[in-house]
């Protein structure tokens, strides 16, 4: 038996494309709870599934080398700095602020979670509409890298919530990051 979904795996959010060196080994986890209506008869109690879902939602946990990657992950709370450390990286570095007393809006984007090493969208998990809560549970320690364990809400939408495979039924695809959309294999 082959297990393809095995391996290091990227992450695209938004636009942003996420190596393997900054998620951490556990990735995260994907909750999809069907929502169940309870029919009293009398034969029993007995609940049915009713097409709905009490929760979809995931988790992923990303290791954060820097302030400007953190900026990367939460674009609504990142400031760029105006001047330049002589590196070469102007405005590469600046601030990431969360709970300030401005409205910071979270908006929904696509996530896809694929592996690294594919050179197609086979095996891809897609998130076409989620929201990345400003925030998430930081964890610092003198021996570990800081790591973000960010909360995503998965909102339903005429993709669905959650895609497993392909990107197309059509044609081998894989997602390019800098057109934000699937191309097929061909062009890539």
């Amino acid at each position: 038996m082959q297990y393809p979904l095995i391996g290091k795996k990227e992450l695209i959010i938004g636009s942003e494309l996420i190596p393997s060196a900054m998620i951490a080994d556990e990735i995260g986890s994907i909750t999809l709870t069907p929502s169940q209506t309870e029919v009293a008869t009398q034969d029993g109690t007995f609940n049915i599934p009713n097409g709905a879902y009490d929760e979809m939602s995931a988790t992923i946990t990303l290791i954060v080398p820097s302030v400007r990657q953190l900026g990367k992950i939460f674009p609504n709370n990142f400031t760029k700095a105006s001047f330049d450390y002589g590196d070469g990286e102007e405005g590469e570095t600046g601030r990431v602020t969360f709970g300030s007393g401005e409205c910071k809006s979270v908006l929904p984007q696509q996530i896809i979670i694929r592996n690294a090493c594919d050179s197609n969208s086979a095996q891809d998990i897609r998130f076409p509409q989620a929201m990345i809560a400003n925030g998430g549970e930081f964890s610092i320690s003198l021996g570990d890298p800081i790591s973000v364990e960010l909360q995503v809400t998965l909102l339903p939408n005429e993709d669905g919530a959650v895609v497993w495979g392909e990107g197309s039924l059509t044609e081998a695809t894989k997602y390019d990051v800098e057109s934000g959309e699937y191309k097929p294999v061909s062009e890539s």
